[in-house]
């Protein structure tokens, strides 16, 4: 699959910053565009700068910093789980060669972000697909369950009655990865960020192996994929061009691992394990190792599931103690995340084979269910469960994994000019 002007591949653009791993997908990055609200422009001009020198980050491997992520407000958050084709719908009519020749699949990063790691236990049994089928080309999105909506929600601003504080830590923790990622943009202000209104993509066409006995040997997929940002050593104001993807960031928030030996003599003289912000003025830096600092087990897999299918190959991570201030910032190779987890977490481990295996599965059996044209199905994965005493729920054989069943044609999810027009080409 070649190469777009201005858009390099992510395989040689992940040997630049090391020994790259051979993996099944080859991503292309073959357009952007940027979102404002219900705005769409495909120009791309809202790709975030990042406002750090990571060529300083990369050599010490940290950064020391201070960022109150409580500063900063959300009341114009976006409604970040709204994962419907329409935006892409609108962005393949205006750019029709893209569909030349029709890809097996058109979808968005989450799916498959979800597709590789529904092999791992989750909060929700049930991963819930739609898809319909035009021509050769099956369309699918997420269906987001109650819980990932009531977590939106939350993250917007919007409050839900009769909460309990657990409920309340876990929304204020999901507010502050959307903080982290307004305040590192470049021309942010630190009391309020930039606009978490806007959003950037960008649009993918990749080519996924299989087995070489199969036909065919390989799917062909396009789809849109959110991006954080880019260093902005790397930025131009090129709307025409793609953006590099040596230079994409990915970016997350962990909390900050503070010594032990400092943890409790903070606790003896103060009576209490955490300082709010206003103390943290008055302390300073807390105590830690920044060496030591690493993502949640949990946090790196998803991470290297989210890199995956654009090639993204850094994560960027902010490290804040639990009244939400950032004290450290740290550089992760996307290529190291399953040997730092396997190393630093025993055996809370993953396997980019199995997880590359597990989507390879699903899209099979999607291209025997999905076989009429425009009937919308409703796909389902049972994943394993991970219950409330931290055991896991097992789910069935893989044969018995995967179901499906036919929806009402009022659940057609595409649009209807677009539907005319994939019909006539």
């Amino acid at each position: 699959m070649a190469s777009s002007s201005g858009t390099v591949n992510s395989s040689s653009a992940m040997q630049s910053s090391g020994t790259s791993v051979r993996r099944k997908l080859s991503p292309t990055i073959i357009g952007h565009y940027s979102m404002t609200g219900e705005d769409q422009a495909f120009d791309g001009r809202n790709c975030a700068k990042i406002d750090m020198s990571w060529v300083k980050a990369s050599g010490k491997k940290y950064l020391k910093t201070r960022m109150d992520l409580n500063e900063v407000q959300l009341e114009d958050m976006k409604d970040d789980n709204n994962d419907s084709l329409k935006n892409l719908q609108q962005w393949i009519l205006e750019n029709p060669e893209c569909m030349s020749p029709k890809p097996h699949f058109v979808t968005t990063r989450r799916v498959m972000r979800y597709l590789l790691t529904s092999i791992y236990p989750q909060m929700d049994e049930l991963l819930v697909i739609h898809a319909t089928k035009i021509g050769e080309t099956i369309y699918m999105y997420h269906v987001a369950s109650e819980k990932e909506e009531q977590k939106d929600k939350s993250v917007s601003g919007k409050k839900r009655k009769n909460s309990e504080r657990t409920e309340e830590d876990k929304r204020k923790d999901s507010s502050y990865g959307f903080k982290f990622e307004r305040c590192m943009e470049h021309g942010s202000k630190a009391s309020t960020g930039n606009n978490g209104n806007k959003s950037y993509y960008v649009v993918v066409q990749a080519k996924l192996e299989l087995e070489r006995s199969s036909k065919p040997d390989h799917y062909t997929l396009l789809y849109k994929a959110e991006v954080d940002g880019m260093n902005k050593d790397f930025y131009t104001d090129d709307i025409k061009q793609h953006p590099n993807v040596a230079a994409l960031i990915e970016l997350k928030t962990c909390q900050l691992k503070i010594d032990a030996g400092a943890r409790d003599k903070k606790k003896k003289q103060t009576g209490k394990l955490n300082v709010d912000a206003k103390d943290k003025k008055k302390t300073g830096m807390p105590k830690f190792d920044a060496e030591k600092q690493y993502l949640k087990p949990y946090t790196m897999r998803n991470a290297w599931a989210q890199c995956w299918s654009v090639g993204i190959p850094s994560v960027v991570c902010g490290f804040r103690d639990k009244s939400g201030v950032v004290w450290c910032l740290r550089s992760f190779r996307v290529d190291d995340l399953p040997d730092l987890q396997k190393r630093n977490f025993n055996k809370i481990d993953f396997s980019p084979d199995e997880m590359e295996n597990g989507l390879i599965k699903f899209l099979q059996w999607a291209k025997t269910e999905v076989k009429d044209d425009e009937v919308v199905y409703e796909l389902t994965v049972t994943q394993p469960r991970l219950l409330d005493n931290f055991s896991v729920k097992q789910p069935p054989p893989d044969k018995d994994r995967f179901r499906s069943s036919r929806l009402s044609p009022a659940s057609q999810f595409l649009l209807l000019d677009f539907v005319q027009e994939m019909r006539s080409n």
